[in-house]
């Protein structure tokens, strides 16, 4: 897939998934890729979010002005699943529950 309509498709995408996508129709180095993603975030195309998350700057708006939708942001933030794989229980609730115990000991 070209990574321009890759970015049009995906206002918010991880690397790995851009990695995935740009192989999909010739096998290529994630390098490559990674260097795809640089010339972008150099021309203003992309916003580095945080470590392996990215934001696409839509035309004619500065990386600056962007606002991203934080539902995106959380949704493709995420690198574990929505459920945990052990208790089947949402992951956060765990944590929640650890720190509330923690706190009334």
């Amino acid at each position: 897939m070209k990574p321009v309509d890759y970015f049009a498709t995906h206002p918010v995408f991880r690397f790995d998934d851009f990695v995935a996508a740009h192989q999909t129709l010739e096998p290529r180095k994630s390098t490559a890729s990674k260097a795809v993603l640089q010339h972008h975030l150099r021309a203003g195309h992309l916003l580095h979010v945080r470590r392996g998350l990215y934001a696409v700057v839509p035309r004619r708006t500065s990386p600056e002005s962007l606002q991203i939708d934080p539902f995106l942001l959380a949704r493709r933030g995420s690198t574990s699943s929505s459920r945990n794989a052990v208790t089947g229980s949402p992951s956060c609730s765990r944590s929640r529950r650890t720190s509330a115990s923690s706190s009334s000991a």
